[in-house]
């Protein structure tokens, strides 16, 4: 007789695939995409689990993995938010750095900008994520 294969609900299967992301990482909608799971059970799943602490919210749709320190829980790097912003969904970036902190990339000023400024090439509401605009 063939053994019976548990059903696991979507709480679960939503768990099991979190344990493959290392601390620290972003999570988006689209990496539960192959978990026949529909899209909005997803959301509502991760939001319970921000709730109970399990994952901590960054923008609409996407989420990251608490990273813990001897100090404390470390906040979500400058580098992550631009990552989101300028992510589009065939994984190209879809903008750029501009202003003062394109200029103290280039290493052209040592002046450090209060907020991060994102041009990008379609239009749309202009986003502010934390510093990052």
């Amino acid at each position: 007789m063939a053994a019976m294969i548990e059903p696991t609900t979507a709480r679960q299967r939503v768990l099991n695939r979190l344990q493959r992301f290392e601390p620290g990482s972003l999570v988006r909608y689209r990496d539960f995409a192959d978990l026949n799971i529909a899209p909005g059970t997803v959301a509502v799943v991760l939001s319970r689990l921000r709730q109970a602490g399990v994952v901590q919210q960054v923008t609409k749709g996407t989420y990251r993995l608490p990273l813990q320190s001897r100090f404390g829980s470390v906040p979500v790097s400058e580098q992550q938010v631009m990552q989101v912003l300028l992510q589009t969904s065939d994984k190209q970036m879809g903008g750029y750095p501009t202003g003062v902190t394109a200029f103290n990339r280039l290493g052209l000023t040592t002046q450090v900008a209060q907020e991060i400024e994102i041009a990008t090439p379609r239009p749309g509401r202009p986003k502010k994520v934390g510093n990052v605009r």
